[in-house]
Formats: structure tokens, sequence, C-alpha cells
């Protein structure tokens, strides 16, 4: 016990930088939780674990009955469970508590992030810069309050990759096993995750040709280890897989390859269905939402990764755990990219759906640091500050100012004359904003009782964040022609419906980001 006890300070110690990072992130998050509204997935996710809920322990199948009954549920699930273990009642205070744990998710998957790097590089300057680049993208910042799919499985793909690189580093059956767990509950939240799998066997059999045949061996206990603990954990956390495994699994796979999505989206000036958007699509919104110093410094390790792997490719893929790591980063985001050109999937709402892709950017963006801090050694720390001073302070004061509305981030590649973003690019699309316009008609309006109508869900959603006594006082009709307010928000709504009611309603309030309006209220009556 006494002999333990420094051992633990001692790992402490070792990792106190990004111990101390994550504990700064967490109480900024916990000061700035309320200022964020309700995106318009999260009651139907919310519905989805209280049906998987109900499902487990009251032989209630209302679950198959779900819209997204395909959607794993390894991270709704546990919040419904906390949400009954708090009794929770009042809605602000189960959205405020969701958020947090959702909050909280991101920042631990940054923490694993940070350690990621140490294993990998073995130092603490690239450490720390990249999990910056990963907590400080205004995007995935904003979304990691109210973003109950996309957020979760980003952060559980990063705890993948951890153990990934600790079970090939140590080469032991029980770092392969609480990988293959990792795994499982990614597959769970998204499907997608099976890219890891995949990529992950292929490692396996790289190592299994270039072994022994006593080292060979040792590889085909691993995959199995891996293999059946990815099953096993993918099964036992996922309801909708128990009655019918296989045939269950693969419903999943093809809506999620394919998701039924019939709606339209604004790209490039231009109106489209989600069916129809060109190949560039993500490319183009990474590229214009990424703040420019990230992306050129993805763009050097990139070009320094092929380089090395074009070079020596032997080498590159065979001698080093480090390198096959890579080449899992490698499928995992470009392969994904890849993917949904080939697959012709169906994305909307900006590149949400491929938030996951941006960790293993960042990771090789990170080599292409370590090349350069090895061309310059002696030098580190002064290539540490000047990376941060160009990069992340000036993202971080963008940040501040268009706070709470990071999620909606531009870089400098697009104009941000007037209107021209919003003539162009999707921008509020999902609603958390409705939030600030419902707490500004009840701070204006001293009426006990005010009725509003809403252009989309997301405004009925957000009433469910305001206190119990603003909930009170506003009343939500269906027709604006009941209203007092008329709240439009997104690009197509607002677009749209400005035409119908400019010429019969005053605009009262808008709001405005990047010379762009994002949604304006019309005082009714």
């Amino acid at each position: 016990m006494t002999n333990s006890i420094p051992l633990k300070m001692e790992q402490l110690n070792r990792h106190k930088t990004g111990f101390c990072l994550f504990l700064i992130f967490l109480c900024i998050g916990f000061y700035i939780i309320p200022d964020y509204g309700i995106s318009v997935d999260e009651l139907e996710q919310r519905k989805l674990g209280i049906g998987t809920y109900n499902y487990i322990f009251h032989d209630n199948r209302d679950l198959f009955d779900f819209r997204n009954k395909t959607y794993g549920v390894a991270f709704q699930l546990p919040l419904v469970f906390l949400e009954k273990l708090l009794r929770l009642e009042d809605s602000r205070a189960v959205f405020l508590v969701r958020h947090f744990a959702t909050h909280l998710f991101f920042l631990v998957a940054v923490f694993y992030f940070y350690l990621l790097l140490k294993i990998l590089f073995e130092n603490e300057w690239i450490a720390v810069f990249g999990s910056l680049l990963l907590v400080l993208h205004p995007r995935l910042y904003g979304h990691s309050f109210f973003n109950p799919k996309d957020i979760p499985f980003m952060s559980m793909m990063i705890i993948s990759f951890y153990y990934g690189a600790l079970s090939f580093k140590a080469n032991q059956l029980k770092f392969t096993a609480l990988y293959g767990i990792a795994v499982g509950l990614l597959v769970n939240i998204r499907i997608m995750g099976v890219i890891l799998v995949f990529g992950t066997l292929i490692i396996y059999f790289m190592d299994a040709i270039t072994s022994s045949d006593g080292s060979r061996k040792r590889t085909g206990q691993q995959s199995a280890v891996f293999l059946f603990s990815v099953i096993m954990i993918a099964y036992i956390t996922w309801p909708y897989l128990w009655e019918h495994p296989v045939r269950n699994f693969m419903a999943a796979f093809s809506e999620m390859s394919q998701y039924p999505w019939k709606g339209s989206l604004l790209f490039m000036g231009q109106k489209m269905k989600g069916t129809d958007i060109p190949w560039h699509y993500s490319f183009v919104w990474i590229s214009i939402t990424t703040p420019l110093m990230y992306l050129l410094i993805i763009v050097l390790g990139l070009f320094s990764l092929f380089w090395d792997a074009c070079r020596k490719p032997l080498s590159f893929f065979f001698q080093s755990w480090q390198s096959r790591q890579f080449f899992l980063y490698g499928l995992s985001s470009l392969g994904s990219l890849a993917a949904v050109i080939v697959l012709h999937s169906v994305l909307y709402n900006g590149w949400r759906q491929l938030y996951f892709v941006y960790p293993g950017l960042v990771l090789m963006g990170m080599y292409g640091i370590q090349k350069l801090f090895n061309r310059f050694q002696g030098y580190q720390k002064y290539i540490g500050a000047v990376l941060i001073c160009l990069s992340v302070l000036p993202t971080v004061h963008s940040m501040i100012q268009i706070h709470p509305l990071q999620y909606v981030f531009f870089n400098g590649l697009v104009s941000k004359a007037d209107q021209s973003l919003g003539n162009n690019f999707e921008m509020e699309y999902w609603g958390p904003s409705y939030k600030m316009a419902l707490e500004k008609i009840v701070l204006e309006d001293h009426r006990p009782v005010i009725t509003v109508a809403a252009a989309n869900w997301a405004g009925l959603f957000n009433w469910y964040i305001l206190t119990k006594e603003n909930r009170k006082r506003l009343k939500y009709v269906k027709s604006s022609d009941y209203a007092d307010y008329l709240i439009i928000g997104g690009y197509h709504r607002l677009q749209t419906l400005q035409e119908e009611y400019t010429p019969l309603a005053k605009e009262w309030y808008s709001l405005d980001l990047y010379n762009s309006r994002i949604l304006s209220i019309y005082k009714l009556r």
C-alpha cells in the first residue's frame, strides 16, 4: 500500500499539465453551460434512451416503432439512468444535466487525447498543442454541449484510439480486451465505428504475415480477443440487437450508409437535396469552418506522412507500432471521407456527422509538428509558443466574441460581406439560438402570458430549458394568427417566411453573425 501511493502520485505528476487543462476547461464549461439552448435532436435522443430503458425494465416494445430505433444507446441510456438516479423532474434540470454530461464526456476524451499524444510522440509540447487544437475547435466546442450523437461518437473514437495504442505498444491481452470494449461501445454509439474494427484487423493481418510462428500465434490470440470483445460489448449494450442480432445490425448498417433524409440544404449558394450533394461537400465544409492555422498544420502533417510512407513503405508500415497506428488514423479520417463519396452517403447541416474524422486529422498534423521539432532541436519551446500564439490565441478570441454561437463559426476563406454567408451556406440550422430569442421576449415583454409561434420545432424545444417562471409566462401556439411573436431561425425559414410576414409585421429583434441574419423575431400583436 505504501509503495502504491508514491507510484500513483508519480503518474499524476507525469500528466499534471493535461490534468490542469482538463480542470480549467471543466470550470469554464460548468460556468457557461446555461448559455446554450437545445438542439433539434436532443428530445428525440432522450426519447430513444427512455424507450430503451422501458424495454429493458418494463418489457415495453414501443422502442421498435421509433423512427430512430436503429441508433445505439451506449451514451443515451446512461443519461436516462443518471436522470432517474438524480430524480430529475423539471425539464430545465434534465437538459442542463444532459448538457453537462455531454460536455464532460468531451473533456474526458480531450484528456485521453493528451495521453495518446504522449504515448505516440513522447513530447509534452506536442501533447498540449494537439489537445488545444481539439478542444478549441469552435464548432466542436459549441456542439460539445448540445450534440447528443456526433460529439459522443467522436469522443469514444478518441478513447478507442488511446486503448488501441496502449494495446499495440504493450502487446498484452488485457489491453487488447480493453481496446475491444472501447470499440464495441463506439460501434454502439454509431455503427460507423466498424471502420476501426476493419482497420485493426488489417493491422493484425499485417503483423501475422511478417511475424515468426510464435509471434503469429500471439497475433491470432490478440485478434480473437479483440473481435470477441467488440461483438460481445456491442451486443450486450445495444438492446435493439438482442432479439435479432444479425438482421437488426444489418438494418442499422444499411440506414447509416444511406440515411433516408429527404430534406433540402443550402451549399455554395444553391439549394439542393441531401441526396444530391457534390463529392466535395464535406471537404469544403471542413475547410471553411476550421481555423486556418489548424488547417495548415493538418496539411503539413499529411504531407509529411505521405512523404515518409511513399519513400520507404515497407519500413513505415511494418517496423513500427506507431506508424501502424497512423495507418489506423488515416483510415478512420481520410478513409471515412472517401467512403462518404463512394457510397453517396446523405450529409446535411454542415459536416457534423463527420466530426469524428477531426481527431485523426489532428494526430496526423502532430506528425508534421514532430518533424518540425526534430529538425530544430533545442528550439521546441520557442516553436511551440509561436504556434500557440499564431493558432490557438486568435481562435480563443473569436470564440469569446461569438459566444455562445461557436457552433456557427466560419474562418476567413469565406466572404463575410452583408448577408453573404446566409445566402451561401447553412448557418443556424440546429436551433439553440431560439433560447436567446425566448429569453429576449420574456425580458422585454412584462405581460403575465405571452403567446409565441416558431418557424420550426427548435422554438418549442428550447422552451424546456427556460426557468420555470419563464415557462409559465410563455404559451406556444401552432398558428401565427394567434401569436404575439413569431420567431424565425435558419436560412430556409428565415428567407421564405420573411417574404410572407414582412408586409404584415415589424421585425422586433434580430440576431446577426458575420453580417448575416440567423434569427428574427416579429412582433405580430
